[in-house]
């Protein structure tokens, strides 16, 4: 619990979402705010405040989120559809690392340019240009998080017409669209082991690996130290 109601409601599948708990005339309620970490704890806080107001006025959030869509409200960002998709995902998975996976590609890391943007706004140039960094230099990476960015898309293109009643004729991420702007399919994995680190060496290492401020580093220190499984670490 964040305070004034705002939870963070975890699942036994291990995925995560915001939910901001209110009551009304005497009704209590819950108003789902979107899957961590695809909406932040900021946005959370932001959204639950404006629920907070309409409560205080007598207005039920819910109903006047589904009022706002049926009257052609603020089309929604590419963000809030990526929440859609990355809740889908994980609904989908009991995989841990796919979990994480999803979040992540779809989330700040990746897509950062995009979660602001109106979602009919983007255009497959700027699609092209969020991929090309990672296409050749990370084929690993391009191979999951292009699918994910065309499935926003995909979901998109149902939700505005249904809501918004606004065609969105093509998917910028479409792979005919790319492959006009030069894309060929990113290039096969490598296959083999990885390089093993010499035991003499695991104490520079490991004083390296401390050093570094990031939640990755603690996770494979804690790995190494304890010997655990990597969808263990990610499930925490």
């Amino acid at each position: 619990m964040d305070g004034d109601n705002l939870f963070l409601k975890v699942k036994k599948t291990g995925s995560r979402s915001w939910i901001f708990r209110y009551q009304l005339n005497k009704k209590r309620d819950d108003l789902g705010l979107g899957p961590y970490p695809a909406v932040s704890l900021k946005e959370a806080r932001e959204q639950a405040q404006d629920a907070r107001r309409l409560v205080a006025r007598g207005v039920s959030p819910k109903k006047a989120r589904e009022a706002s869509r049926r009257s052609g409200g603020a089309t929604p960002t590419f963000g809030e559809i990526a929440a859609l998709v990355v809740a889908d995902m994980e609904r989908d998975s009991q995989n841990a690392k796919v979990r994480y996976q999803a979040a992540r590609h779809l989330g700040p890391v990746f897509c950062g340019p995009f979660l602001g943007r109106r979602v009919d706004e983007i255009t497959t140039t700027e699609v092209a240009a969020l991929l090309r960094p990672v296409w050749d230099a990370k084929p690993e990476v391009a191979r999951k998080l292009y699918p994910a960015i065309r499935r926003v898309f995909d979901r998109a293109r149902v939700i505005l017409k249904a809501d918004y009643d606004i065609l969105m004729f093509d998917n910028p991420a479409s792979w005919e669209n790319l492959k006009a702007q030069g894309f060929k399919a990113p290039r096969a994995l490598s296959r083999g082991h990885h390089p093993s680190l010499s035991y003499s060496r695991i104490s520079e290492f490991m004083s390296a690996l401390q050093r570094r401020d990031a939640l990755a580093a603690r996770m494979l220190e804690f790995m190494i130290l304890t010997n655990v499984r990597t969808n263990s670490v990610l499930g925490v």
